[in-house]
This record gives structure tokens, C-alpha cells and sequence, in this order.
């Protein structure tokens, strides 16, 4: 590969860093508002278990979602590459993370307040309310960002911004 090659190709593919560095801000600003506003309504200790419980509950669906981002994008662009519509692939998996979603957030309910308690010890707050709020907010995003990788596959950057937007945007209802 030369370096006109390189810059050629980064010409060509301008628009996917121009439109993906705001949805990444979005995204990392939405995430981080979570803690100020935690933060500031109910004190540093009460945001400290927030974040650790976030951790413990999100890291697994948030690493199942990256995962999936990835095949998704493949399949979508195999798919998309042969001109076939990616609807039937969305409803699908669509369905499929929402039933996990939906599994994740009654296991929580049933038995999430004595297993963390369990496993973090009498100092921790893990009442079943914060732990319900903590994974909706996880379990949301883990379904919604594999789904993203079908607006890349489209090239619908400015949809995949806008989305991006919203996501920041509801965090704060």
C-alpha cells in the first residue's frame, strides 16, 4: 500500500470519521452525563455504586453487544452487497436481543438484590430498584448498538449520528 493509496482511500472515506466522531462524542457524553447527574442529585458514594454495580451487571451485555456489532456488520454487508433487504435480519435480531434484555431484567428482579449482596457484601446498595434502573439503562443500549451497525452498512451516517443523539438526549428523562 502506498501513501497515495492511503490518501486516496481517506478522500474517498471522509464522510464515515466526519460523521461518526460527533455520534462518538454523543455516546461518551450521554454515558458520562449518567454519573455527573448521579453524582450531583445523590452524592459521591451513591454514584461510586452506581458505577460498580453498572460494571458488574453491563460489562457481560456490553461485551455480548460489541460482539454482535461486529457480526452484524458482516452479515449486513454480505447481505447488502447482494442486494437483499435487511429488514428480515433486523426483526430477527431485534427480537432475539429483546428477549435477552427481557431475561437479563427479571433475573435482576428475582434474584439480582441477594446475589450482588452475596457477592459486593453488606456495604453495597443493590435494592432491587437501583439495580432495575442500572439495567434497563445497560440492557437499552446493548440492543441498540448492534442494530447500529446496519445504518454503517448503509452508509446512513447521518442517521446513525442522529441516533446517536437521541440516545444522549433520552438520558436525561
Amino acid at each position: 500500500v502506498s501513501a497515495s493509496e492511503i490518501v486516496d482511500a481517506a478522500r474517498k472515506f471522509r464522510r464515515f470519521p466526519l460523521y461518526s466522531l460527533p455520534g462518538a462524542l454523543l455516546d461518551v457524553a450521554a454515558t458520562s452525563a449518567v454519573i455527573w447527574i448521579v453524582t450531583t442529585s445523590y452524592g459521591v458514594e451513591t454514584a461510586g455504586q452506581y458505577t460498580q454495580v453498572q460494571r458488574l451487571i453491563g460489562a457481560p451485555l456490553l461485551l455480548v453487544s460489541t460482539a454482535l456489532f461486529q457480526v452484524l456488520l458482516r452479515q449486513s454487508a454480505e447481505q447488502f452487497a447482494r442486494g437483499e433487504s435487511l429488514a428480515p435480519l433486523l426483526r430477527s435480531t431485534a427480537g432475539r436481543l429483546a428477549l435477552v434484555a427481557a431475561s437479563v431484567l427479571a433475573a435482576t428482579v428475582l434474584i439480582g438484590e441477594p446475589a450482588l449482596g452475596l457477592l459486593l457484601g453488606p456495604g453495597w446498595r443493590v435494592d432491587t430498584p437501583f439495580l432495575f434502573v442500572i439495567v434497563v439503562a445497560v440492557a437499552v443500549r446493548a440492543c441498540v448498538s448492534p442494530l447500529s451497525s446496519c445504518l454503517v452498512t448503509t452508509r446512513k451516517l447521518g442517521s446513525l449520528t442522529a441516533w446517536q443523539a437521541a440516545y444522549f438526549a433520552t438520558t436525561f428523562s
